[in-house]
């Protein structure tokens, strides 16, 4: 009975939490912003309409709760606004259910634990992400800060709960990131060079450093390896479809960071700093 209330639990989170990330993908490439909105005249309807309220893109009509219910609305409308029955892209309800499907997975994966929760939190910008990098090829910085704050926040709490001292915290919250984005970008550059081509767009390496907060240095081989083997995946998969020879490779890193976090070796970077001693 308590496993099936715990999934239920988090099933209902998993929703919400994918109606909020249909919101991060539309706004954080279009700069609409989704944290903190302003107030704006709607002179068609005569009220006051926060710019962060969700809204059709076709008819501008502010959509109400029975509107975003997750999932269950784009199907029972049939994939159609119900104010001016234009088509809504699949990709909101795809992105939701890839939300659902990621929270499940870290819950049954980790169970009750303090790094769950951090999971859980990220899931929603690591998706957004990838839809819009897959999208636009862009990685936006106002959904790689929270992230990075996350990992920050994750670390600091597993090196307090070892016992560690605020200097050696904040050291070795620095040294990951600095080191993984640092050995990306010497990389880029190499490669940009022999290829006469960019290899790794500025997001890609900002991107290192925050997976560098998140896995510490223990795993950056083991997160080089996974992301490349998923980024040639990808980039034939890219290829065949007829997208041509260039493709984002944020994706690949965004998978390769959610894999590692389910691992037991993931939480490892709180040995970072014993290694360093």
């Amino acid at each position: 009975m308590n496993d099936v209330l715990f999934l239920i639990g988090f099933v209902g989170l998993g929703l919400l939490l994918g109606s909020f990330t249909t919101a991060l993908a539309y706004r954080a490439p279009r700069l609409i912003p989704w944290a903190f909105g302003h107030r704006r005249e709607d002179a068609s309807q005569g009220v006051n309409i926060s710019a962060y309220r969700s809204i059709c893109p076709n008819c501008q009509t502010v959509l109400q709760p029975r509107d975003l219910v997750p999932l269950f609305s784009w199907i029972y409308q049939r994939g159609r606004c119900r104010h001016c029955h234009a088509p809504i892209s699949f990709l909101y309800p795809l992105i939701e259910a890839c939300v659902l499907l990621c929270v499940l997975i870290a819950a049954v994966i980790l169970g009750w634990q303090l790094k769950l929760a951090f999971v859980i939190a990220a899931v929603p910008f690591l998706v957004a992400l990838l839809f819009i990098d897959a999208q636009h090829m862009i990685l936006p910085d106002s959904l790689m800060l929270p992230l990075a704050m996350l990992g920050a926040g994750y670390q600091f709490a597993l090196q307090a709960q070892a016992g560690l001292q605020p200097g050696p915290m904040l050291m070795n919250l620095l040294i990951a990131p600095v080191f993984y984005a640092g050995s990306i970008w010497l990389l880029s550059a190499f490669m940009t060079k022999m290829l006469k081509r960019d290899a790794l767009g500025f997001g890609d390496v900002k991107f290192f450093a925050i997976a560098g907060l998140w896995l510490g240095l223990s795993n950056f081989a083991l997160f080089c390896l996974l992301s490349g083997i998923l980024g040639v995946a990808q980039g034939i998969l890219w290829n065949i479809s007829g997208r041509g020879r260039a493709f984002p490779f944020g994706p690949a890193l965004i998978v390769a960071l959610y894999v590692l976090l389910l691992l037991p070796v993931a939480a490892c970077g709180i040995c970072d700093w014993f290694l360093l001693e």
